[in-house]
């Protein structure tokens, strides 16, 4: 990315040619010829691919992820509504911040819509975890407990990631620097094919 950004254009290569590497880099990481086309869910290299294209917009969308992760606890939530919000932010502040393209915001759409379909079977949990909530809050108790005994009932913490996750951190951390396949890029995405 970083190379057709700064280098391609002395060779006539602009933002047109820009978006098709970022999508080739994205769905070389979706879709890795090595693993038998059995990838991860995409959101740490459409970080790095963001990042790429502009460092403000990789920023932003950093930013959007990390503030709904500390609110919610919910990575994947946080992955959603981050991919939802990337082209909102290229488009809104293209011009401003960075060099507005139309075949860069398709590359940019296209990525959200590839992230969001990815991560079907984690909306369906998502809706499926609210709806048990909602559930939760119209059923009343019988007998409601007394004051003094809701407040020493011991509040269970939540957690961002369940344990057997926490590999999503590296996976995310190690693609979003530089967007290419480094060694524990490729460790990480083997580990979790092989669980």
């Amino acid at each position: 990315m970083l190379l057709v950004k700064y280098v391609g254009p002395d060779y006539g290569l602009h933002d047109g040619t820009l978006a098709l590497v970022a999508i080739g880099a994205f769905l070389g990481h979706l879709f890795p010829v090595f693993f038998k086309f059995k990838g991860g869910k995409g959101v740490a290299t459409a970080l790095g691919v963001l990042l790429g294209i502009s460092g403000w917009l990789g920023l932003l969308v950093l930013l959007t992820w990390l503030a709904v992760a500390l609110t919610t606890r919910y990575s994947s939530l946080s992955a959603l509504v981050a991919a939802v919000l990337a082209p909102v932010y290229y488009v809104l502040l293209g011009g401003s911040l960075w060099n507005y393209d139309q075949s860069v915001l398709l590359a940019v759409i296209a990525m959200s819509a590839l992230l969001l379909w990815r991560h079907a079977e984690n909306i369906g949990r998502l809706l499926g975890a609210r709806k048990a909530k909602s559930a939760a809050k119209k059923t009343k108790p019988l007998l409601s407990p007394s004051r003094s005994a809701r407040k020493s009932a011991a509040v269970k913490p939540r957690t961002v990631l369940h344990p057997r996750k926490a590999r999503h951190v590296r996976a995310f951390l190690c693609p979003s620097v530089c967007c290419i396949a480094c060694a524990a890029c490729l460790r990480t995405s083997s580990e979790a094919i092989n669980q």
